[in-house]
């Protein structure tokens, strides 16, 4: 009987742990992206890459486009172009309300492209071109397009 009062203790405290690791926490919610205002719901808003070869000088094209519902914009022909993840925005000095992201560093520079939602019912693209010249991480990002949402 004594022996089984010394793994009592024992035994909750591994109960305990358990418990503590069984990610049903109460309180803790998973972290949900930003849903769009009311008249972009159910629109997709995308920033697309497109390979269309190489120009007469051998360097590569990639045709970046913004995609709002089924209507696609071109927005320029740069060198490389990929999809940017939202868990790297902060890298590229874009701002976490992004919608979409890419862009692409090549032969020594880099174009940069992301959208934002403004004033509910705009999409906004900016754009940073980079080399080698500019510091580290200091992305300059301008207005390449204003698109309003009908």
């Amino acid at each position: 009987m004594l022996k089984q009062l010394f793994l009592l203790p024992a035994v909750v405290v591994m109960l305990a742990g358990l418990s503590a690791c069984s990610g049903n926490e109460k309180g803790k919610e998973a972290a949900e992206e930003p849903k769009p205002p009311a008249p972009m719901q159910g629109i997709t808003v995308a920033l697309d890459c497109m390979d269309i070869g190489s120009g007469s000088d051998d360097f590569p094209q990639r045709q970046v486009s913004l995609r709002l519902g089924t209507t696609s914009t071109t927005l320029d022909t740069i060198a490389a172009c990929q999809l940017i993840e939202r868990q790297d925005y902060a890298r590229y000095s874009i701002p976490a309300e992004a919608v979409a992201a890419c862009g692409g560093w090549w032969a020594g520079s880099g174009d940069y492209f992301y959208a934002v939602i403004d004033k509910g019912d705009e999409i906004v693209v900016m754009r940073a071109m980079e080399d080698e010249a500019n510091p580290a991480g200091r992305y300059n990002y301008e207005e390449v397009i204003r698109q309003k949402i009908q």
